[in-house]
């Protein structure tokens, strides 16, 4: 788990074979959740605070993705780093 520069306390993971991050306040209530979710085993292994509140979440994934910006990945043991809030 991780607290981010807003207090918001981020953890990663995996849940039914999908890299899911979740952000909670200090009061517990859940501010967000992010899911990241293809046929294969996906898995979110590091959250990094940012400035500002965001964080970049690190994993792996079996699966095939499609980034939006181009490049993708193929399957069969690729590393995912997604910056979000």
């Amino acid at each position: 788990m991780t607290i981010t520069t807003t207090g918001l306390a981020v953890a990663t993971g995996r849940s039914g074979g999908d890299a899911r991050t979740v952000a909670y306040t200090s009061q517990g209530t859940r501010r967000w959740q992010h899911t990241l979710a293809t046929p294969a085993a996906d898995e979110g292994a590091a959250v990094t605070p940012l400035a500002g509140g965001e964080v970049e979440v690190a994993g792996y994934t079996r699966g095939r993705v499609s980034a939006p910006k181009g490049g993708a990945a193929l399957g069969n043991g690729d590393v995912f780093l997604i910056r979000t809030s």
